[in-house]
């Protein structure tokens, strides 16, 4: 996961907040094994709490699900 994707989420989560009128999320992240991304991340957190999400489309190919899907339909028969 990159340094974008805390921001993402941090604007996603703050948009529902706002949304919905609930209080501003606090954040807290765990880390520090690697102090430059820790640093990313936060920074992008921090900026991601007051900008517009992005949008709800998944940008990327399905390969993941039917890998996931194929992983676990010995185990769920809906997924057969």
């Amino acid at each position: 996961m990159d340094a974008g994707s805390f921001g993402r989420f941090a604007a996603l989560v703050s948009a529902v907040a706002r949304e919905s009128g609930a209080p501003p999320p606090a954040f807290v992240l765990e880390g520090g094994y690697d102090l430059d991304a820790l640093a990313q991340c936060v920074a992008a957190t921090v900026r991601g709490a007051y900008e517009d999400p992005p949008g709800w489309e998944y940008e990327g190919g399905v390969r993941q699900v039917d890998e996931g899907r194929a992983a676990l339909a010995p185990f769920w028969k809906s997924l057969r």
